[in-house]
């Protein structure tokens, strides 16, 4: 992701900011927020139909309809795409390397 935040002046700051806004994003959550590199994030990962081209940068596995209220928001903020899968089937962007997939069991 190429966004730039005002005020942010090194990489450890922005990592700092990007700590703090996840774990605030993950207590607005009912379902889980899995973060690109963690073993659930693979996990979940494998579930997905290879034959898209879905590698996000997040999984939300939503438990509620405010988790995908919230998460879209978020998308929203950040000008990120964003697909929802549910009982195996996609909507939203079918191709990219970026963004947030939610999936709604």
């Amino acid at each position: 992701m190429n966004h730039q935040i005002r005020g942010i002046s090194s990489n450890n700051e922005l990592l700092q900011l990007f700590n703090q806004e996840m774990c605030q994003l993950q207590q607005k959550l009912d379902g889980r927020l899995l973060l690109t590199g963690s073993a659930c994030f693979t996990q979940a990962h494998l579930t997905i139909d290879p034959a898209q081209q879905y590698n996000p940068s997040f999984i939300v596995q939503a438990e509620s309809m405010d988790d995908i209220c919230v998460m879209r928001a978020f998308a929203t903020r950040y000008d990120l795409p964003i697909a929802l899968r549910h009982a195996g089937q996609f909507t939203g962007d079918t191709d990219y390397n970026e963004g947030i997939l939610i999936d709604a069991g």
